[in-house]
């Protein structure tokens, strides 16, 4: 989680513009057995993993 609360403080101290979102293994294999988004708890990530979701609404 540290990874993806902490982009905006990374962004303002060097100048980048990061909205990677981070999509840990166990949301991955819920999308890839069939779950939608809010079973594969996609619903709480901070930076939306927008592909990600769009599979999980299939």
């Amino acid at each position: 989680m540290n990874v993806e609360v902490y982009q905006d403080r990374i962004n303002t101290t060097y100048s980048t513009k990061f909205a990677m979102p981070v999509v840990y293994y166990s949301n991955l294999m819920a999308v890839a057995y069939g779950r939608n988004a809010k079973d594969a708890a996609l619903d709480g990530q901070i930076i939306p993993a927008k592909k990600l979701d769009e599979s999980a609404a299939k």
